[in-house]
């Protein structure tokens, strides 16, 4: 009996006997036979107490034994992780949410990654994870309070730009370094002076925050031109071009960099930390090199694919650099490989569930990973393979990117643009944003910046940018 019972059964017998000497008094019992009567009854008491004792007890105590956290959050999922400091030998787990149970199994170990998939977006619920054992509760954790994310804005403002206006031109890459600094590299032809098409190209487009510009950036000390295929800037004086050579704008000059003997080929993506530390891979045969500030070096190949996307980020909590590249042909179907930078080795890593033919790979924090071509999937571990995701696109995708994973854009094929804000996901057609015959097949964003790049059919470059109506 605890000790709230105990207090209980005290005070009914104080009570009870305080009723029997005015029974006994005022009905003119024996006072000699009160004691024994007195004595009777409160153990009857205690008795019936005790009985109710064992049908309502105090239950399973909660311990820290049973540790339940936060992992991740979005805005309808919430990762718990269940843990155990003293862990038990088998049994099973139950999580309730709101008191209710959404998730339940058997304890394989002392930790594990569990998924509430079916939250919703801006609530606040409350988690508490139980430890069974034979069906009958052992153990409680401390309750966890978790507030999802809100969805972001599908809200933005579009605009169209249209470049060039002789022979097929193309735009294949953007980056943003601030939405009055933006880079787009490809290849325009323009009519000169006397309606003839000019064959020096414009290979580079520059917005300024009012007007986007057309340059040329030539190859250092020649008057080389060639199409910039990839374009990756990590800031005003920190701008990285590939095309059949790598070129570096270092707030002075464009620098470029003779790849002969290294490798081959041309650049499909560029990603970087800082220009001691930079990655760009190339169509042809899996090659991917690396720059460390003072020479550029291949990777050793783990695949004859051609790279379609590279990406990086910085994770928050051990601060280690985390990059991983994607490898499909496009034109045959032979296979898919997602390989992982480790120093200077590239590691493949479990591709199962992609379909032959993709094109990009991205993640915002290494925790939720996505990839895009015929058709969206995704993966919460690189270890654990690849889902088709819930939402679709009618179109073969070409690029995907984002400020978090609540807050993406997924661009492809005849003009198609779609935004995901955590919750749903939204295709932009019609007046907004019309539809044509061509591609966008690059995107950048940062913020409430969005900037897609492509080019119609009829060969004239355009550019789609948009800044977010609301935060």
């Amino acid at each position: 009996m605890g000790n709230v019972e105990f207090e209980e059964a005290s005070r009914l017998a104080n009570a009870m006997k305080e009723a029997l000497f005015v029974w006994v008094y005022e009905g003119g019992i024996s006072v000699d036979h009160f004691g024994d009567r007195v004595q009777w009854v409160v153990l009857l008491v205690l008795i019936l107490l005790q009985l109710t004792c064992k049908k309502n007890p105090t239950g399973p105590e909660v311990t820290a034994n049973v540790q339940l956290s936060v992992d991740y959050v979005t805005c309808t999922e919430v990762w718990l992780k269940l843990g155990f400091s003293d862990a038990p030998a088998g049994g099973e787990y139950r999580i309730t949410r709101d008191g209710a149970t959404v998730l339940s199994g058997t304890i394989t170990g002392s930790s594990a990654v569990l998924y509430d998939t079916t939250a919703q977006a801006s609530k606040n619920y409350t988690y508490t994870a139980y430890w069974l054992s034979s069906g009958q509760v052992k153990q409680i954790s401390p309750s966890l309070s978790v507030t999802t994310l809100d969805s972001t804005s599908h809200d933005y403002n579009w605009r169209v730009f249209y470049f060039g206006g002789a022979a097929s031109s193309y735009l294949m890459d953007v980056s943003i370094v601030s939405d009055t600094n933006i880079w787009a590299g490809g290849a325009i032809y323009e009519f000169d002076s006397t309606g003839v098409v000019d064959p020096y190209i414009y290979n580079a487009a520059h917005w300024n925050g009012k007007s986007w510009e057309e340059r040329r950036v030539y190859i250092s000390g020649t008057l080389g031109l060639s199409p910039i295929l990839a374009i990756y800037a990590l800031n005003a004086t920190d701008v990285w071009t590939g095309g059949t050579e790598p070129l570096h704008w270092n707030g002075t000059n464009w620098i470029r960099y003779d790849l002969t003997g290294i490798t081959r080929g041309h650049a499909q993506k560029i990603w970087g930390t800082d220009s001691s530390n930079i990655f760009m891979v190339q169509d042809i045969n899996g090659s991917i090199v690396h720059y460390d500030g003072r020479a550029w070096q291949e990777i050793p190949r783990v695949t004859m694919l051609p790279i379609q996307d590279i990406l990086g980020w910085i994770d928050p909590q051990s601060d280690n650099e985390n990059v991983v590249a994607l490898a499909s042909d496009q034109s045959a179907d032979v296979g898919v490989a997602v390989l992982q930078m480790n120093n200077a080795s590239a590691v493949p890593l479990n591709n199962s569930g992609l379909p032959p033919v993709v094109r990009s790979i991205w993640s915002a924090d290494g925790k939720l990973y996505y990839v895009c071509g015929d058709g969206i999937y995704r993966s919460r571990s690189l270890d654990s393979g690849w889902q088709k995701n819930t939402f679709q696109t009618p179109n073969f995708t070409e690029r995907v990117r984002g400020n978090s994973a609540v807050d993406f854009f997924v661009v492809g094929d005849f003009g198609f643009i779609g935004h995901y804000n955590g919750s749903t996901f939204r295709e932009y057609d019609g007046q907004e944003l019309p539809r044509f015959t061509g591609i966008y097949g690059s995107v950048d964003v940062k913020g409430g910046t969005v900037v897609a790049v492509g080019a119609s059919a009829d060969g004239r470059p355009r550019i789609a940018d948009s800044e977010s109506r609301s935060p």
